[in-house]
């Protein structure tokens, strides 16, 4: 409804001078307003659930027409950033394009970490990475940014669970002989055959979940291996349970949440 009322402010916009990005959802493609998008505009339809397909598909257009590449890490790590979002897809590609300049050689994840935010439903990368890199100092640091600007503790420890939980998993699996490594990153075919071994314990897998290590993209799941060979399972379990009591003292001490996840880190960490 929002769209129809600019229909006749997008009528008179000259494109060869201005152009407009609309993103919408959910729609109605029963509208007029649907029909006449698909015929005045570069037009495209990502389905009625969100298909991470179409915004690498975005991706790979808007990189090949600035004149970069992305390494295979970079655009899964901008993905996973920018939730799927395909109006952000196309800033942030624009963005880290503009940062490279003339410099040769492709975008690379530690690029796309540095300037790339977490969208919309963050999942804080910066730090869960630091977390589960086992870096203290960069922990600490990445905390304070993170109440520097203004964001809560509960979403952070809900991230740091989440993470976990598939660290867990992928432990299991390992010491259990079912999954291994390649240079590159997990073997797919040991992924694809525990996933059809343990199928029945998570029924469909359907959206991804962290309650579901079959659920995460494989490049994901090999970045998250390479911490899961350093961490006993005994420890992993137990960071579960500091997670936990991290959340109870901030019903506590709800004025003192960055100390409270301070004090989290050194135990875990320290």
């Amino acid at each position: 409804e929002q769209v129809a009322l600019l229909r006749d402010v997008l009528d008179g916009i000259d494109p060869e001078k201005v152009e407009v990005l609309i993103t919408a959802s959910p729609v109605d493609r029963r509208r007029r307003d649907f029909k006449w998008l698909q015929e005045h505009g570069d037009f495209h339809y990502a389905g009625e659930k969100k298909d991470d397909r179409a915004v690498y598909t975005l991706i790979a257009e808007e990189a090949h027409a600035l004149g970069v590449k992305f390494t295979d890490g970079a655009v899964e790590l901008l993905v996973a950033k920018i939730k799927g979002n395909t109006r952000m897809a196309l800033e942030e590609t624009r963005k880290l394009a503009t940062y490279l300049g003339d410099e040769d050689g492709p975008i690379v994840e530690s690029i796309v970490a540095e300037l790339v935010p977490d969208f919309g439903d963050s999942d804080f990368f910066e730090t869960a990475e630091a977390f589960f890199a086992l870096d203290l100092p960069w922990t600490l640091d990445a905390l304070r940014r993170h109440f520097f600007a203004g964001h809560d503790a509960r979403p952070l420890i809900t991230t740091l669970q989440g993470r976990n939980r598939l660290h867990i998993q992928l432990r299991v699996l390992f010491d259990s002989g079912e999954l291994s490594t390649t240079g590159r990153g997990l073997d797919k075919r040991t992924l694809e055959r525990a996933a059809q071994t343990y199928a029945r314990h998570f029924g469909d897998v359907g959206d991804k979940t962290n309650f579901n290590i079959f659920s995460q993209n494989p490049w994901y799941l090999g970045r998250l291996a390479e911490a899961a060979r350093r961490l006993p399972l005994r420890r992993l379990i137990d960071w579960q349970s500091e997670f936990l009591r991290a959340f109870e003292e901030i019903s506590k001490r709800p004025r003192e949440q960055e100390q409270v996840m301070r004090e989290l880190a050194a135990r875990c960490l320290s």
